[in-house]
């Protein structure tokens, strides 16, 4: 519990140092988000079949926005300056890779949601149990690659498997900040969803900050500063 509360005021301080910088790029991912959802929305009675290509190719610049996000802010936590541009240059240097996680993330979420929803409509008891624990699978997967986001930036040889291999060995780490910062940025992404000025002004951000700073402070507990991790 001992780091619970400096990920929380790290998380913070940095958020409200860079607000004005950081509510900019959080309307630019809502832009970049908002459009996909509408799609998805069940109000429109669009066959799943339509609609979720549909918002995938709408979604086309998620990527690019994420990575330029969590790059941003890891040099924001690295005490360097940041400018407008730093969101798109980091988002341009990295775009190879973002849309290869964003390429495999697509066709894992995919299989995963199929089958809760496919052992969702048996009507039999067991299914209820094999429901669950896709769902747990699709939330532990959603969390790891949250992590693995923060661990492109500290990466000499950045990549999927390795990202995701580290973000798993840190969660192993200290799993009790990871589940509680993990919580919290379930409740910022429900109030994101939820109130629609904290969606498009806010939501994004604060989860990619305190995921960086609860990686960051992970790290500097168990090497004594912030060292990279694909060794």
């Amino acid at each position: 519990m001992k780091l619970i509360w400096p990920i929380i005021r790290d998380t913070a301080v940095y958020y409200w140092e860079e607000l004005f910088y950081l509510t900019l790029f959080n309307v630019i991912i809502a832009v970049a988000i908002i459009p996909g959802l509408v799609f998805l929305d069940p109000q429109l009675e669009v066959p799943l079949v339509l609609s979720v290509p549909t918002s995938i190719i709408l979604w086309s610049a998620v990527p690019f926005t994420l990575f330029g996000l969590f790059h941003t802010v890891y040099e924001i936590a690295d005490g360097k300056a940041i400018k407008f541009s730093t969101f798109f240059r980091k988002g341009k240097e990295n775009f190879k890779h973002a849309y290869i996680w964003w390429a495999i993330n697509v066709v894992v979420v995919t299989l995963l949601l199929t089958n809760i929803a496919f052992y969702n409509r048996l009507q039999v008891n067991w299914g209820i149990y094999l429901t669950l624990f896709f769902i747990g699978l699709f939330l532990t997967w959603l969390l790891v690659q949250i992590f693995a986001l923060t661990l492109y930036p500290r990466l000499e040889t950045p990549g999927f498997r390795l990202a995701t291999r580290n973000a798993m060995a840190i969660m192993a780490m200290r799993p009790l900040p990871v589940l509680i910062t993990g919580f919290l940025a379930i409740v910022f992404a429900a109030a994101g969803m939820a109130i629609i000025p904290v969606g498009i002004f806010m939501a994004v951000v604060l989860i990619a900050t305190l995921i960086n700073m609860t990686t960051r402070h992970i790290l500097r507990e168990k090497f004594g500063l912030e060292t990279e991790t694909d060794d």
